[in-house]
């Protein structure tokens, strides 16, 4: 999933007992060409914000005009 110029409006993760984390986020202003053919279940996905880089595989997503994407990651959490 590529898209440049998306402002992330909201985000949550929750820690599962399968070990993974799923990262959940609201973003508004993607790019036209973003859509549902671009957004697959189980695709994998890199999000890169100002502070956290975070890389997985889209286990849900929601497309609003007005609200805009609602998007879920499923992340690994690294073993030691």
């Amino acid at each position: 999933m590529t898209c440049k110029s998306a402002t992330v409006t909201s985000r949550k993760s929750t820690t599962t007992d399968r070990g993974t984390t799923l990262y959940s986020f609201r973003a508004s202003g993607i790019l036209p060409q973003l859509d549902e053919a671009v957004l697959r279940l189980q695709a994998p996905a890199l999000l890169i914000l100002s502070h956290e880089t975070v890389e997985g595989a889209i286990v849900y997503y929601s497309a609003n005009v007005q609200a805009g994407y609602e998007i879920t990651m499923e992340v690994r959490i690294a073993e030691n």
